[in-house]
């Protein structure tokens, strides 16, 4: 019997001990739990901010590009149909190139402004984001340069690419950049359009100056001295200095009218012409660039006939310079920007409403405070001029 009550005993405090554990088991799990919960609770926090984060960006994104195109309608005074065929191909290039959406809708309202008609914006884009890539230059500035260039030699709009191959095949065979063989453009497109030289042409001119030191902004400056004054020439315009230096050398200023620019002046080195005569029959800067020009015999006639086989020049350097990891990273960036814009254009019709809501309660607001003449009795002149500057602020902030 008492084996038995001993026996009861040791099971009640194996029991007991028992407990103890399965209860401080139990704590743990809790506190566990506990740990969990503050876990997910914190990680849904981060979500959350995340997602406002993202969410701002998205609404900036897709603003920003709504006022771009909006800019570019102002401008184009394009119809509906013509803003939604820009809209498509700013998206489209936001999409295949690493420009961002907003940047490429900025693009077509510089051109715009030059005038262009919303086709003829669809027409150039394409070349002008080419020579924009290839060269790093911004889709602004390129813009600009290339359609001047365009213009310059009277070609038609569509023709963007191919002053965007031409350049960038220029760029990639001599020590000419995109972007200086535009700027030594800009002083010698129209007047060698004139004189029938043709783009290839002249951009192998600055390109084989560019080999030689001539930097491509100062060519043009020379080159349009020397363009001027031989057109001149050829009607018979010269100073008579220029003449006789012209017949020492076997020629009259008759002769000079049925002669290219390259061919005169080659004919003037084959017979002996210095630095000198050169200064004498055109300017002492011009005279420069033109001997240079002279020694080069074929090889800018050569430099001149791949220029015209350029076709795909600009795009296969841009791809060249994409094909790294920083040049991918440039692609990712304009693709996560065309990604905002669309996640944020889900929201903004919604914004729009709420801010005009928020405008005309301020209005309200403010035409109520203005029409009040005695608020100042009523609530103290202090807090009423208070009310009146913050209505006043709320106005001009959300007008702005």
């Amino acid at each position: 019997m008492f084996g038995n009550l001993q026996d009861s005993q040791s099971l009640a405090v194996k029991i007991t001990g028992d407990s103890s554990g399965l209860q401080s088991a139990a704590g743990g799990a809790t506190a566990a739990l506990g740990g969990l919960k503050t876990a997910a609770l914190g990680v849904a926090t981060a979500v959350g901010a995340m997602g406002a984060v993202i969410g701002t960006k998205a609404v900036k994104a897709a603003t920003e590009f709504e006022q771009a195109m909006a800019n570019v309608e102002a401008m184009a005074d394009a119809t509906q149909e013509q803003m939604t065929q820009l809209t498509t191909k700013a998206t489209s290039l936001g999409k295949e190139t690493k420009f961002l959406i907003t940047d490429i809708a900025n693009a077509e309202k510089v051109l715009s402004k030059f005038g262009l008609s919303a086709q003829e914006v669809t027409d150039s884009i394409d070349g002008i984001t080419n020579a924009a890539a290839a060269s790093g230059n911004t889709l602004k500035d390129t813009s600009k340069s290339i359609i001047a260039v365009t213009r310059g030699f009277n070609m038609a709009v569509k023709d963007t690419q191919k002053v965007a191959d031409t350049f960038a095949e220029a760029a990639r065979s001599s020590g000419a950049q995109i972007m200086d063989l535009a700027s030594g453009m800009r002083f010698i497109a129209p007047i060698a359009n004139e004189m029938e030289m043709s783009l290839e042409t002249v951009t192998a001119m600055l390109g084989k100056l560019a080999d030689r030191g001539i930097e491509a902004g100062q060519a043009g400056r020379w080159l349009r001295s020397a363009f001027t004054q031989f057109a001149e020439m050829k009607v018979g315009k010269a100073t008579e200095k220029a003449k006789k230096a012209i017949e020492k050398f076997g020629m009259s200023i008759k002769d000079v009218a049925n002669m290219s620019l390259m061919k005169f002046v080659t004919r003037l080195k084959d017979a002996g012409a210095t630095m000198g005569d050169f200064a004498t029959i055109f300017t002492r800067r011009s005279s420069t660039a033109l001997m240079v020009l002279s020694q080069l015999g074929g090889e800018l006639g050569n430099f001149t006939d791949k220029l015209k086989e350029s076709g795909g020049a600009a795009k296969e350097m841009a791809e060249t310079r994409l094909d790294t990891l920083s040049g991918q990273m440039d692609v990712l960036r304009g693709s996560i920007g065309l990604l905002m814009t669309k996640i944020g254009q889900k929201f903004t019709p919604g914004l729009e409403d709420m801010t005009r809501g928020a405008k005309n309660a301020v209005n309200q607001m403010t035409a109520l405070v203005d029409n009040t003449k005695d608020l100042d009795e009523v609530m103290g002149k202090p807090l009423a001029t208070s009310i009146r500057v913050v209505a006043n602020a709320l106005k001009y902030l959300v007008l702005c």
